[in-house]
Protein backbone atom coordinates (compact mmCIF):
# COMPACT_ATOMS: atom_id res chain seq x y z
CA UNK A 1 0.00 0.00 0.00
CA UNK A 2 1.32 3.25 -0.77
CA UNK A 3 1.88 5.77 1.94
CA UNK A 4 -0.70 8.33 2.55
CA UNK A 5 -0.17 12.15 2.12
CA UNK A 6 -0.58 13.33 5.91
CA UNK A 7 -0.24 17.03 4.66
CA UNK A 8 -1.53 18.71 1.62
CA UNK A 9 1.46 19.90 0.44
CA UNK A 10 2.96 16.64 0.21
CA UNK A 11 0.21 16.55 -2.33
CA UNK A 12 1.99 19.94 -4.16
CA UNK A 13 5.65 18.13 -3.80
CA UNK A 14 4.43 14.90 -5.62
CA UNK A 15 2.83 16.46 -8.73
CA UNK A 16 5.58 18.91 -8.98
CA UNK A 17 8.32 15.66 -9.15
CA UNK A 18 6.05 13.46 -10.68
CA UNK A 19 3.55 14.98 -13.34
CA UNK A 20 6.26 15.41 -15.74
CA UNK A 21 5.13 16.51 -19.40
CA UNK A 22 4.62 13.15 -21.44
CA UNK A 23 3.71 11.11 -18.47
CA UNK A 24 0.06 9.43 -18.82
CA UNK A 25 -2.02 8.69 -15.83
CA UNK A 26 -5.75 6.75 -15.50
CA UNK A 27 -8.31 8.43 -13.44
CA UNK A 28 -10.79 7.13 -11.20
CA UNK A 29 -14.01 7.74 -13.54
CA UNK A 30 -11.53 5.85 -16.61
CA UNK A 31 -10.33 9.00 -17.99
CA UNK A 32 -6.46 9.02 -20.01
CA UNK A 33 -4.58 11.93 -19.25
CA UNK A 34 -1.86 12.60 -21.69
CA UNK A 35 0.08 15.34 -19.66
CA UNK A 36 1.53 18.48 -21.78
CA UNK A 37 2.19 20.84 -18.76
CA UNK A 38 1.60 20.51 -15.02
CA UNK A 39 1.10 24.12 -14.71
CA UNK A 40 2.30 26.57 -12.10
CA UNK A 41 1.99 26.56 -8.39
CA UNK A 42 -0.59 29.08 -7.41
CA UNK A 43 0.48 31.10 -4.21
CA UNK A 44 -2.59 33.27 -3.84
CA UNK A 45 -6.68 32.35 -3.64
CA UNK A 46 -7.53 29.92 -5.67
CA UNK A 47 -7.04 26.12 -7.30
CA UNK A 48 -3.51 24.98 -6.11
CA UNK A 49 -2.43 25.06 -9.85
CA UNK A 50 -2.66 26.97 -12.86
CA UNK A 51 -2.14 26.75 -16.44
CA UNK A 52 -2.19 23.22 -16.94
CA UNK A 53 -2.18 21.65 -20.30
CA UNK A 54 -3.68 18.03 -20.90
CA UNK A 55 -5.48 15.71 -23.44
CA UNK A 56 -8.39 14.60 -21.39
CA UNK A 57 -9.33 10.86 -23.54
CA UNK A 58 -8.10 13.40 -26.61
CA UNK A 59 -9.20 16.05 -25.98
CA UNK A 60 -7.34 19.20 -25.06
CA UNK A 61 -7.55 20.88 -21.79
CA UNK A 62 -5.94 24.02 -20.43
CA UNK A 63 -7.32 24.98 -16.91
CA UNK A 64 -6.13 24.57 -13.53
CA UNK A 65 -5.50 21.47 -10.90
CA UNK A 66 -6.79 21.40 -7.21
CA UNK A 67 -5.90 18.93 -4.29
CA UNK A 68 -7.17 17.61 -1.54
CA UNK A 69 -6.27 15.13 0.61
CA UNK A 70 -9.80 13.47 1.05
CA UNK A 71 -12.07 13.77 -1.79
CA UNK A 72 -14.90 14.70 -0.19
CA UNK A 73 -13.02 18.48 0.97
CA UNK A 74 -14.17 20.24 -2.15
CA UNK A 75 -17.40 20.83 -0.64
CA UNK A 76 -16.47 20.80 2.49
CA UNK A 77 -13.78 23.53 1.38
CA UNK A 78 -17.07 25.15 -0.60
CA UNK A 79 -15.78 24.99 -3.95
CA UNK A 80 -18.65 23.94 -5.88
CA UNK A 81 -20.21 27.39 -4.94
CA UNK A 82 -16.69 29.51 -5.88
CA UNK A 83 -16.45 31.20 -9.62
CA UNK A 84 -12.61 30.56 -9.17
CA UNK A 85 -12.70 26.73 -9.14
CA UNK A 86 -14.70 26.42 -12.61
CA UNK A 87 -11.16 26.69 -14.53
CA UNK A 88 -10.53 22.89 -12.62
CA UNK A 89 -9.58 20.25 -15.01
CA UNK A 90 -8.29 17.63 -12.76
CA UNK A 91 -9.11 16.88 -9.10
CA UNK A 92 -5.73 15.47 -7.55
CA UNK A 93 -6.92 13.39 -3.85
CA UNK A 94 -4.87 10.75 -1.83
CA UNK A 95 -7.88 8.92 -0.35
CA UNK A 96 -11.41 8.81 -2.25
CA UNK A 97 -14.82 8.77 -1.20
CA UNK A 98 -17.25 5.96 -1.37
CA UNK A 99 -19.41 7.66 -4.47
CA UNK A 100 -17.52 9.77 -7.17
CA UNK A 101 -19.44 13.03 -7.14
CA UNK A 102 -17.18 15.80 -9.42
CA UNK A 103 -17.85 15.72 -13.02
CA UNK A 104 -14.08 16.68 -13.71
CA UNK A 105 -11.37 13.49 -13.46
CA UNK A 106 -9.91 12.64 -10.24
CA UNK A 107 -6.60 11.48 -10.33
CA UNK A 108 -5.29 9.36 -7.34
CA UNK A 109 -1.81 10.19 -5.69
CA UNK A 110 -1.28 6.42 -5.84
CA UNK A 111 -1.35 7.01 -9.66
CA UNK A 112 1.49 9.34 -9.54
CA UNK A 113 3.44 6.78 -7.70
CA UNK A 114 2.97 3.70 -9.77
CA UNK A 115 6.05 2.88 -11.49
CA UNK A 116 4.63 1.97 -15.09
CA UNK A 117 7.80 0.61 -16.28
CA UNK A 118 7.91 -2.57 -14.34
CA UNK A 119 4.91 -3.15 -16.01
CA UNK A 120 5.27 -6.13 -18.74
CA UNK A 121 4.10 -5.90 -22.17
CA UNK A 122 1.97 -8.10 -23.09
CA UNK A 123 -0.04 -8.28 -26.87
CA UNK A 124 -3.86 -6.83 -26.68
CA UNK A 125 -5.05 -9.60 -29.31
CA UNK A 126 -6.01 -12.83 -28.52
CA UNK A 127 -7.24 -13.75 -32.11
CA UNK A 128 -5.31 -11.11 -33.97
CA UNK A 129 -6.25 -12.42 -37.64
CA UNK A 130 -9.83 -12.03 -36.63
CA UNK A 131 -9.35 -8.52 -34.07
CA UNK A 132 -10.40 -5.17 -35.21
CA UNK A 133 -8.64 -2.24 -34.05
CA UNK A 134 -10.43 0.25 -32.35
CA UNK A 135 -10.29 3.69 -32.73
CA UNK A 136 -9.40 4.67 -29.39
CA UNK A 137 -6.61 2.86 -29.00
CA UNK A 138 -5.30 4.33 -32.59
CA UNK A 139 -6.58 7.86 -31.46
CA UNK A 140 -4.20 6.65 -27.85
CA UNK A 141 -1.42 5.46 -30.22
CA UNK A 142 -1.47 8.57 -32.50
CA UNK A 143 -1.36 11.51 -29.54
CA UNK A 144 1.20 9.23 -27.47
CA UNK A 145 3.51 9.24 -30.40
CA UNK A 146 3.39 13.13 -31.11
CA UNK A 147 3.65 13.72 -27.40
CA UNK A 148 6.89 11.30 -26.66
CA UNK A 149 8.67 13.14 -29.91
CA UNK A 150 7.66 16.29 -28.16
CA UNK A 151 8.99 15.35 -24.56
CA UNK A 152 12.04 13.94 -25.61
CA UNK A 153 13.60 17.73 -27.21
CA UNK A 154 11.85 19.32 -23.72
CA UNK A 155 14.14 16.35 -21.60
CA UNK A 156 17.23 16.57 -24.29
CA UNK A 157 17.50 20.48 -23.30
CA UNK A 158 20.50 21.25 -21.25
CA UNK A 159 22.59 24.17 -20.53
CA UNK A 160 21.66 26.02 -24.26
CA UNK A 161 18.75 28.86 -24.56
CA UNK A 162 15.38 27.75 -25.53
CA UNK A 163 15.69 29.47 -29.19
CA UNK A 164 18.75 27.84 -29.43
CA UNK A 165 17.66 24.13 -28.41
CA UNK A 166 14.58 24.28 -30.55
CA UNK A 167 16.82 25.07 -33.67
CA UNK A 168 19.38 22.11 -33.09
CA UNK A 169 16.39 19.46 -32.83
CA UNK A 170 14.79 20.73 -35.96
CA UNK A 171 18.11 20.39 -37.38
CA UNK A 172 18.27 16.94 -35.65
CA UNK A 173 14.62 16.01 -37.16
CA UNK A 174 14.62 17.22 -40.34
CA UNK A 175 18.09 15.79 -41.51
CA UNK A 176 16.53 12.80 -40.27
CA UNK A 177 13.25 12.88 -42.62
CA UNK A 178 15.87 14.05 -45.48
CA UNK A 179 17.47 10.55 -45.37
CA UNK A 180 14.50 8.49 -45.46
CA UNK A 181 15.02 4.98 -44.04
CA UNK A 182 17.89 4.10 -45.87
CA UNK A 183 20.33 6.86 -45.51
CA UNK A 184 19.26 7.99 -41.89
CA UNK A 185 22.23 7.30 -40.48
CA UNK A 186 24.98 9.38 -42.18
CA UNK A 187 22.26 12.66 -42.26
CA UNK A 188 22.20 12.19 -38.61
CA UNK A 189 26.12 12.75 -39.07
CA UNK A 190 25.58 15.35 -41.25
CA UNK A 191 23.28 17.18 -38.61
CA UNK A 192 25.61 16.93 -35.66
CA UNK A 193 28.24 18.37 -38.19
CA UNK A 194 25.99 21.25 -38.83
CA UNK A 195 25.26 22.01 -35.40
CA UNK A 196 29.10 21.66 -34.23
CA UNK A 197 29.78 24.34 -37.37
CA UNK A 198 27.37 26.37 -36.60
CA UNK A 199 29.09 29.51 -35.31
CA UNK A 200 30.75 30.04 -38.87
CA UNK A 201 28.04 28.66 -41.36
CA UNK A 202 25.45 30.91 -39.70
CA UNK A 203 26.68 33.66 -41.53
CA UNK A 204 27.89 32.17 -44.46
CA UNK A 205 27.17 32.47 -48.07
CA UNK A 206 25.56 29.24 -49.76
CA UNK A 207 28.22 28.48 -51.28
CA UNK A 208 30.46 28.38 -48.40
CA UNK A 209 27.77 26.53 -46.47
CA UNK A 210 26.95 23.86 -49.05
CA UNK A 211 30.72 23.40 -49.70
CA UNK A 212 30.68 22.41 -45.82
CA UNK A 213 27.47 19.76 -45.67
CA UNK A 214 28.29 18.49 -48.80
CA UNK A 215 31.88 17.90 -48.11
CA UNK A 216 31.40 16.10 -45.11
CA UNK A 217 28.84 13.91 -47.22
CA UNK A 218 31.95 12.42 -48.88
CA UNK A 219 29.55 11.79 -51.53
CA UNK A 220 30.22 10.84 -55.31
CA UNK A 221 30.68 14.34 -56.86
CA UNK A 222 29.86 14.02 -60.23
CA UNK A 223 26.11 12.65 -59.45
CA UNK A 224 26.23 16.06 -57.02
CA UNK A 225 27.28 17.47 -59.98
CA UNK A 226 24.30 16.71 -62.45
CA UNK A 227 21.77 17.60 -59.79
CA UNK A 228 23.29 20.70 -58.37
CA UNK A 229 24.18 22.23 -62.21
CA UNK A 230 19.91 21.85 -62.79
CA UNK A 231 19.45 23.53 -59.82
CA UNK A 232 22.37 26.39 -59.14
CA UNK A 233 23.94 26.28 -62.71
CA UNK A 234 27.07 24.61 -63.96
CA UNK A 235 29.09 27.27 -62.77
CA UNK A 236 28.09 27.61 -59.47
CA UNK A 237 27.90 23.98 -59.01
CA UNK A 238 31.44 23.08 -60.19
CA UNK A 239 32.96 26.53 -57.50
CA UNK A 240 30.88 24.74 -54.62
CA UNK A 241 32.07 21.22 -55.54
CA UNK A 242 35.52 22.47 -56.05
CA UNK A 243 36.17 23.76 -52.59
CA UNK A 244 34.73 21.05 -50.65
CA UNK A 245 35.70 20.32 -46.66
CA UNK A 246 36.99 17.04 -46.16
CA UNK A 247 34.16 14.60 -45.44
CA UNK A 248 33.44 12.44 -41.93
CA UNK A 249 34.72 9.16 -42.12
CA UNK A 250 33.47 6.15 -42.48
CA UNK A 251 29.73 7.46 -43.89
CA UNK A 252 28.12 5.07 -46.31
CA UNK A 253 25.18 5.95 -48.28
CA UNK A 254 22.26 3.80 -50.50
CA UNK A 255 21.49 4.67 -53.68
CA UNK A 256 18.85 2.01 -54.17
CA UNK A 257 15.77 4.21 -53.89
CA UNK A 258 13.70 6.41 -56.19
CA UNK A 259 15.55 8.92 -57.92
CA UNK A 260 14.07 12.11 -55.95
CA UNK A 261 15.17 10.07 -52.72
CA UNK A 262 18.35 9.82 -54.02
CA UNK A 263 21.49 11.24 -52.07
CA UNK A 264 21.82 13.50 -54.08
CA UNK A 265 18.95 15.43 -54.01
CA UNK A 266 18.36 15.21 -50.46
CA UNK A 267 22.40 16.57 -49.55
CA UNK A 268 21.69 19.85 -51.87
CA UNK A 269 18.26 19.90 -50.00
CA UNK A 270 19.75 19.67 -46.47
CA UNK A 271 22.32 22.98 -47.45
CA UNK A 272 19.33 24.78 -48.70
CA UNK A 273 17.24 24.04 -45.67
CA UNK A 274 20.05 24.99 -43.32
CA UNK A 275 20.69 28.44 -45.17
CA UNK A 276 17.49 29.51 -44.97
CA UNK A 277 17.36 28.29 -41.21
CA UNK A 278 20.18 30.17 -40.77
CA UNK A 279 19.58 33.55 -43.31
CA UNK A 280 16.00 33.58 -43.68
CA UNK A 281 14.24 32.90 -40.57
CA UNK A 282 12.97 30.08 -41.21
CA UNK A 283 11.80 28.39 -37.97
CA UNK A 284 10.19 31.92 -36.61
CA UNK A 285 8.27 31.96 -39.90
CA UNK A 286 6.71 28.48 -39.36
CA UNK A 287 5.63 29.27 -35.70
CA UNK A 288 4.36 32.73 -36.93
CA UNK A 289 2.10 30.44 -39.87
CA UNK A 290 1.45 28.14 -37.00
CA UNK A 291 -0.05 31.20 -34.67
CA UNK A 292 -1.48 33.05 -37.71
CA UNK A 293 -3.13 30.01 -39.73
CA UNK A 294 -6.70 28.18 -38.60
CA UNK A 295 -5.78 25.25 -41.23
CA UNK A 296 -1.81 25.76 -41.75
CA UNK A 297 -0.29 22.60 -42.70
CA UNK A 298 -0.72 24.12 -46.93
CA UNK A 299 0.92 27.33 -45.96
CA UNK A 300 3.66 25.86 -43.54
CA UNK A 301 4.92 23.58 -46.54
CA UNK A 302 4.83 26.39 -48.88
CA UNK A 303 7.07 28.48 -46.70
CA UNK A 304 9.12 25.21 -46.46
CA UNK A 305 9.42 25.12 -50.22
CA UNK A 306 10.72 28.40 -50.97
CA UNK A 307 14.22 27.75 -50.36
CA UNK A 308 14.19 23.90 -49.48
CA UNK A 309 11.71 23.10 -52.08
CA UNK A 310 14.27 25.15 -54.86
CA UNK A 311 13.76 23.56 -58.25
CA UNK A 312 11.90 20.65 -57.61
CA UNK A 313 14.61 18.97 -54.84
CA UNK A 314 12.19 18.14 -52.11
CA UNK A 315 8.32 17.45 -53.14
CA UNK A 316 5.47 18.02 -51.73
CA UNK A 317 5.42 14.20 -49.97
CA UNK A 318 8.70 14.92 -47.98
CA UNK A 319 8.01 18.57 -47.10
CA UNK A 320 4.90 17.37 -45.41
CA UNK A 321 6.85 14.99 -43.37
CA UNK A 322 9.12 17.19 -42.67
CA UNK A 323 6.61 19.26 -41.21
CA UNK A 324 4.78 16.28 -39.32
CA UNK A 325 8.00 14.64 -38.39
CA UNK A 326 10.63 18.31 -37.44
CA UNK A 327 8.52 20.79 -36.83
CA UNK A 328 4.84 20.33 -35.57
CA UNK A 329 6.80 17.88 -32.32
CA UNK A 330 9.65 21.09 -31.91
CA UNK A 331 6.47 23.73 -32.39
CA UNK A 332 4.59 21.03 -29.38
CA UNK A 333 7.84 21.54 -27.12
CA UNK A 334 8.78 24.99 -27.62
CA UNK A 335 5.09 25.40 -26.37
CA UNK A 336 5.90 23.37 -23.29
CA UNK A 337 9.11 25.22 -22.92
CA UNK A 338 7.72 28.53 -23.51
CA UNK A 339 4.34 27.77 -21.58
CA UNK A 340 2.68 28.84 -24.51
CA UNK A 341 -0.76 27.58 -24.07
CA UNK A 342 -1.29 29.20 -28.24
CA UNK A 343 1.52 27.27 -29.74
CA UNK A 344 0.02 24.15 -27.70
CA UNK A 345 -3.14 24.49 -28.89
CA UNK A 346 -1.84 25.34 -32.86
CA UNK A 347 0.64 22.31 -33.25
CA UNK A 348 -2.31 19.96 -32.00
CA UNK A 349 -4.80 21.32 -34.10
CA UNK A 350 -2.41 21.14 -36.73
CA UNK A 351 -1.15 17.43 -36.12
CA UNK A 352 -4.84 16.52 -35.90
CA UNK A 353 -6.18 17.74 -38.93
CA UNK A 354 -3.09 16.94 -41.09
CA UNK A 355 -3.70 15.93 -44.93
CA UNK A 356 -3.32 11.85 -45.44
CA UNK A 357 0.12 10.93 -46.54
CA UNK A 358 0.95 8.60 -48.91
CA UNK A 359 1.17 5.01 -47.28
CA UNK A 360 3.50 2.52 -46.62
CA UNK A 361 4.16 -1.45 -45.78
CA UNK A 362 3.37 -0.34 -42.23
CA UNK A 363 0.15 0.98 -42.42
CA UNK A 364 -1.03 -1.41 -45.52
CA UNK A 365 -0.28 -4.13 -42.84
CA UNK A 366 -2.65 -2.72 -40.33
CA UNK A 367 -5.59 -1.84 -42.76
CA UNK A 368 -4.94 -5.21 -44.18
CA UNK A 369 -4.73 -7.26 -41.39
CA UNK A 370 -6.70 -5.08 -38.89
CA UNK A 371 -9.36 -2.78 -40.31
CA UNK A 372 -10.73 -5.08 -43.49
CA UNK A 373 -9.24 -3.47 -45.79
CA UNK A 374 -10.08 0.25 -45.25
CA UNK A 375 -7.65 3.16 -45.49
CA UNK A 376 -6.90 5.81 -43.14
CA UNK A 377 -7.92 9.07 -44.18
CA UNK A 378 -5.82 11.92 -42.35
CA UNK A 379 -2.33 11.05 -41.18
CA UNK A 380 -3.04 11.55 -37.56
CA UNK A 381 -5.14 8.25 -38.07
CA UNK A 382 -2.13 7.18 -40.38
CA UNK A 383 0.23 7.91 -36.90
CA UNK A 384 -1.33 5.80 -35.03
CA UNK A 385 -1.32 2.85 -37.11
CA UNK A 386 2.35 3.42 -37.59
CA UNK A 387 2.95 3.25 -33.41
CA UNK A 388 0.67 -0.04 -33.06
CA UNK A 389 2.46 -2.09 -35.84
CA UNK A 390 6.03 -0.70 -33.87
CA UNK A 391 4.34 -1.21 -30.59
CA UNK A 392 2.03 -4.97 -30.56
CA UNK A 393 2.77 -6.18 -34.16
CA UNK A 394 6.60 -5.74 -34.25
CA UNK A 395 7.43 -4.36 -31.28
CA UNK A 396 10.49 -1.77 -32.04
CA UNK A 397 12.56 -1.64 -28.81
CA UNK A 398 15.76 0.54 -30.25
CA UNK A 399 13.98 3.73 -28.65
CA UNK A 400 12.64 5.40 -31.92
CA UNK A 401 9.14 4.24 -31.73
CA UNK A 402 8.45 1.75 -28.26
CA UNK A 403 7.61 2.33 -25.38
CA UNK A 404 5.79 0.20 -22.48
CA UNK A 405 2.15 0.60 -22.04
CA UNK A 406 1.87 2.34 -19.01
CA UNK A 407 -2.17 0.83 -18.61
CA UNK A 408 -1.65 -2.54 -18.96
CA UNK A 409 -3.27 -2.80 -22.08
CA UNK A 410 -6.93 -2.06 -21.08
CA UNK A 411 -7.59 -1.20 -24.37
CA UNK A 412 -11.16 -3.38 -25.39
CA UNK A 413 -10.93 -4.39 -29.18
CA UNK A 414 -13.62 -3.57 -31.51
CA UNK A 415 -14.82 -4.43 -34.54
CA UNK A 416 -16.34 -1.03 -35.50
CA UNK A 417 -13.89 1.67 -37.24
CA UNK A 418 -15.06 3.57 -40.11
CA UNK A 419 -17.46 6.07 -38.46
CA UNK A 420 -13.34 7.28 -37.06
CA UNK A 421 -11.76 6.81 -39.85
CA UNK A 422 -12.74 8.84 -42.44
CA UNK A 423 -13.84 11.69 -39.82
CA UNK A 424 -11.34 14.90 -39.84
CA UNK A 425 -13.41 16.44 -37.33
CA UNK A 426 -12.16 17.40 -33.81
CA UNK A 427 -12.67 19.99 -31.35
CA UNK A 428 -10.18 21.18 -28.96
CA UNK A 429 -12.65 22.01 -25.98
Amino acid sequence: MPERCTKESLLYLLWTQRAAPGTEFRCRGGERIHLLSPGHRNNGPGPDFLDAVMLVNGLLKTGAVEMHRHENDWFLHGHQHDPAYQQVILHLVDQPSATQRLAIPTLYAAELTRDSETKAQQSVFTDAAAAAVSADLLRDLSWGRFLRRATEIVRARQDAPVGTHLRHQFIHRAFDALGFSRNRPPMRRLAELAISQESTLCAAPFEQLAAAMIGGAGYATERLQRVGAGVFGQGRTRTILASLQPPIPGLQWDTRSRPHNLPEYRLWSAALLLFDLHQHQLLPDLFQILLNNPTPFQALVARLHQWAGLGGLLGDDRAGEMILHAFLPVALAGGLLAQRNDILRGACICYRTLPTFATNRLIRAVEERYLRRERLSGAFWQQGAIEFYQRYIQPDRSGLSFIADPFGNPYTIQRRFSNYANSHVYQLS
